[in-house]
């Protein structure tokens, strides 16, 4: 089907290198088959808002801060999928004291100051993207703790339980990527 679609672009005249359309459609069928399983996994487990919140708020940190990488797609989709529906199931089901999400929110912004963003292998970030993805991030994690002081005033515990949820998943990829690279 992928050859099919570059074909028709080629003929319509529409130009873009064959590997890199090759490797946006991999990147396209891996992201669509993990949101495909998510969203019905969500809607199984009743609770498809509150993974909408977690991945709105999850891909855009996940995305300067860098993280874990799995070397399998099916691994990869899997252990992304358990990680979207999971934090949203449980916000449902606990409640995080406010210092307890401040203090992992403020330590996610000292480690992000200290090490982020981690690159892949793959994909090395040059000197200008570190600086702009640890600003980027360190933004969104600054704007993430006033939501945390909104919701908390206003007695929003589901949204202060998914940005917990958000907090952990960060440091825990992030701490194991950073260890990864440093061991390999």
């Amino acid at each position: 089907m992928n050859k099919k679609i570059y074909n028709i672009l080629k003929k319509n005249d529409i130009k873009i290198d064959e590997d890199l359309f090759y490797y946006g459609w991999a990147n396209f069928t891996h992201y669509f088959v993990y949101l495909i399983f998510t969203f019905i996994l969500a809607f199984y487990c009743n609770c498809f808002k509150q993974t909408i919140i977690f991945l709105l708020l999850y891909i855009p940190l996940r995305r300067y801060i860098g993280g874990f990488h799995f070397s399998s797609n099916i691994i990869c989709i899997f252990f992304s999928t358990l990680i979207s529906i999971i934090p949203p199931l449980l916000s449902k089901q606990f409640f995080v004291s406010f210092r307890l999400v401040i203090l992992t929110s403020l330590i996610l912004l000292i480690e992000t100051f200290l090490i982020a963003p981690v690159d892949h292998k793959n994909k090395r970030l040059t000197n200008n993207q570190i600086n702009l993805y640890k600003k980027k991030s360190i933004i969104i994690e600054f704007l993430y703790i006033g939501f945390i002081i909104i919701s908390y005033k206003y007695s929003i515990h589901i949204l202060i339980n998914i940005i917990f949820s958000v907090i952990v998943i960060s440091l825990t990829s992030l701490s194991a990527s950073y260890i990864k690279r440093i061991f390999s």
